[in-house]
Formats: structure tokens, sequence, C-alpha cells
């Protein structure tokens, strides 16, 4: 291996033939990990797949293990991807000892014979999420929590590559592989999703859903909203000429948060909780259909109407005294500490679906035809592994669905990068 520094950056020589063996890359890993070699789908580069037992849930309390990768042998640089919050990813990268501040999902790092190292922690299989943290003294530990009452497994990629984008396709394309050997949803369910991509969504139809332009009642009117204000501000777009023939119209239209009905006025969002699918009535006193209705009537080349939800319903969840949880079964749940912690009302696994069926019906019949579905990252924020177990799946499965059914796709996923959701997504046929 040879480097030149050149002041202000480096060249690195790489070797003709990468050294074989996975101990040349990851010094002193436990002796806990089962290492197999695979072929990688990404030409000149080297894989390996390595997996360790993690204890099971006991009650509410979830299975944690952690397990050394050891020290990655000979490089200078390293960069990860880390949790910054439940919802938000973002970069870490630094010299010398690994270090990230945060969680880590993904860690690579730069040799010193220019190879490189790239490194996936595996979520949502078998109710496990892994991530990488530090030990302080240079190891990669790998920190695994476990919701299921079986022990689970501990699932890392490693991948190396002399380019730090054929190490990353590598370890994606395997990331794959794994997640499809995992289907949570019924069989009924997925025939119907496959049935209704290849009869009833047509993407030819949906141009202007995906390309067109879209105004967003967050960016200008944010949580002060009510109907006069969505129709106030479509009026100015137009008279300031963005309805100007051969100019880009606005062809879709998000009713952000605050159009909902609910409880604890004036309180935190947090501590506010959904009461029933209409409106509330103090900015829509005519309610939802009356407002989609108007906006049509009056802005024509709006062809798509959105409104926001969160995915528990709102950021409180549901109310535990409104019309919502009075028609469908609810459980009270814990969430973990911090800024959305304590407790909140949820709608029950087992009404979940019907739930979802019945608020997208209202919304068709209210002139909505597709959803920005929010805050899902609040799955995770749940912290009894026996609530974990029951909701994960039941919601993403229900949402998944029920956007296919009643939205043929026109749907936002947001604040959703939970370790567990990646696998869902690329695991669905949508």
């Amino acid at each position: 291996m040879a480097t030149l520094d050149a002041g202000d950056g480096a060249l690195y020589f790489q070797p003709y033939t990468p050294p074989a063996g996975l101990r040349n890359y990851l010094k002193d890993y436990s002796d806990d990990f089962a290492v197999n070699q695979i072929q990688s789908e990404t030409p000149h580069t080297l894989l390996w797949s390595m997996t360790s037992q993690v204890k099971a849930a006991e009650g509410k309390a979830s299975g944690i293990t952690d397990t050394s990768l050891g020290i990655p042998r000979s490089f200078s640089n390293w960069f990860s991807l880390v949790r910054i919050w439940s919802p938000w990813l973002g970069p870490r990268h630094g010299e010398g000892q690994f270090s990230p501040t945060e969680d880590a999902v993904l860690s690579a790092f730069l040799r010193m014979d220019g190879l490189h190292l790239v490194l996936l922690a595996i979520s949502g299989i078998d109710e496990v999420l892994t991530v990488f943290k530090p030990d302080g003294q240079g190891n990669v530990i790998v920190h695994s929590k476990n919701d299921s009452t079986e022990k689970g497994q501990a699932r890392v990629l490693a991948a190396v590559g002399s380019t730090f984008n054929t190490a990353m396709a590598a370890v994606m394309y395997q990331a794959r592989k794994l997640v499809a050997g995992y289907d949570t949803m019924s069989k009924a369910d997925r025939e119907e999703m496959q049935h209704a991509l290849e009869e009833d969504v047509k993407p030819q139809y949906l141009e202007n859903w995906y390309d067109g332009l879209t105004y967003c009642t967050w960016n200008a009117l944010g949580q002060d909203l009510n109907e006069q204000k969505i129709l106030d501000a479509l009026n100015v777009l137009k008279e300031k000429g963005i309805e100007v023939p051969d100019m880009e119209q606005v062809t879709n239209l998000i009713i952000d948060d605050n159009w909902q009905s609910l409880d604890n006025h004036g309180q935190s969002q947090f501590k506010r909780g959904w009461t029933d699918f209409e409106a509330n009535k103090e900015g829509f006193p005519q309610g939802l259909r009356h407002t989609a209705t108007a906006i049509r009537e009056q802005h024509p080349n709006i062809q798509h109407i959105a409104v926001w939800h969160a995915l528990l319903g709102y950021w409180g969840a549901i109310s535990p005294d409104g019309n919502i949880a009075k028609n469908y079964k609810t459980r009270v749940v814990r969430k973990a500490e911090g800024l959305a912690g304590g407790e909140m009302t949820v709608v029950h696994e087992d009404d979940v679906p019907r739930m979802y069926d019945d608020f997208y019906i209202f919304l068709l019949e209210s002139g909505i035809d597709s959803v920005k579905t929010d805050a899902q990252f609040f799955l995770d924020l749940m912290d009894d592994a026996d609530d974990r177990r029951r909701f994960m799946k039941t919601y993403q499965d229900a949402w998944t669905i029920a956007s296919l059914r009643y939205f043929s796709m026109k749907t936002i996923s947001c604040l959703s990068p939970i370790p567990s959701q990646p696998p869902h997504i690329s695991n669905s046929p949508s």
C-alpha cells in the first residue's frame, strides 16, 4: 500500500488484487459472528454477510445485544450515515479513530491502499433493529434491539471495492435480496396490490402528480390554516401570473397540517389528538368537501388535492374522547423519553385496516384524491417491545394497501426513514 500526501489532498495507490478474507479489513471482530463470503452482483467487489445472535425481548423490555466488529484496518478517513433523531438521517465523517456522535446505519472507510470498506446494518427483519456505535477505542460496535420474544439475528453486510460507489452498490443489492424473502403482508393484500399495479395504475395518467407544479400550504400558511386562507393563497398565485398560458401551472395542492379536528386546543402539537374524520369546524365550517369543491371550481387547473395526516392520526395520535376512539378499538402506548415522550392513544391493531379504509373512503367522497402521510417515525418511538410488535408492521401494511387501493399511489411518505421502513418499502410491490 502507498499514499502520497499532496498538501491539500492525497493520492492512494490501489493494489492490483484486493486482499482476500474479511480479517484483512476488520481486526479482531467477535467470534460470535457467523461470516459468509457471498457472490457480489457488483463487479470487482468482495462481499460478506455477518450474523450474530440477539437476546429475546422479555415482557415490555426489548432484548439488547452489543457485538464488536473490531477495528477497521489501515484506514485514513471514515464516513457514516447517522440517525440525528428518529426521523432524520445525516452525514458524519472524520479522520483517524471511528467516532460518530450518533448511531449509524451505514459506515464506510477509505483505506491507505485506496480500497473502500462499506458496512451496512440491516433492520426490519424479524423485529430486529441494528445500528453501529463507537466504543471510544476505535472498535465498531453492532448494537441490536430485538422486539421479538424469540432470539433474533443481527445482520451486517460488508463490502470492499476500488470505489465507494461500487462497494455501496454491493451492499445495497444484497440488502434488497435479503429483505425480498421477508414478507409481512397477507397473501390477499399482496394479490390485490399486484392486480392494481398491473390493471388500475396507469403511469401516463399520473404525469401531473409526479411532474406538475405543487403548492403546499405548509410553507406559506403553516398550522394557521383555514379554507379562506387556502383560497386566498391560490388567488394570489393566479394574480401573480402563475397561470399565464405557456407558463407552469399549479396542478397539485397539498392541504397540510391543522385542517383536522383535534382536541386540546392551544397545547403542543404532541399533546393534541385526532377526534374526527371531518375537518375542524373553526377553519372549515362547511366541511372538507365544500373546500375541495370550491378549489376545483375556482381553479380548474388543480387536478389533484392532497391532505396531510400523521400515520397514527396526528402528532398526539388519537384523542381518547373523540368519535374515532368511539368507533374503533384503541390502546394506550408509551413513547420513548424526549421531545415527544409520554403516552398516546392509538387505534388498536385489530382495527387499523378498517380505520384506514373508512378514512380514505371519506376523503375520496370529500373530493380528496391523494395524501401526505407524516410522522411515520412515531412507530419507532414506541417504547415497549410488545407495542412495537403489535403496531410496526400493522400500520405499515395497512397504510400501504389503503394508499394503493384508494389513491393509486398518489401518496407522500414523510418523516419515515426509520431503520425498519426501507425494508418494508423495498418489499412492497408499489
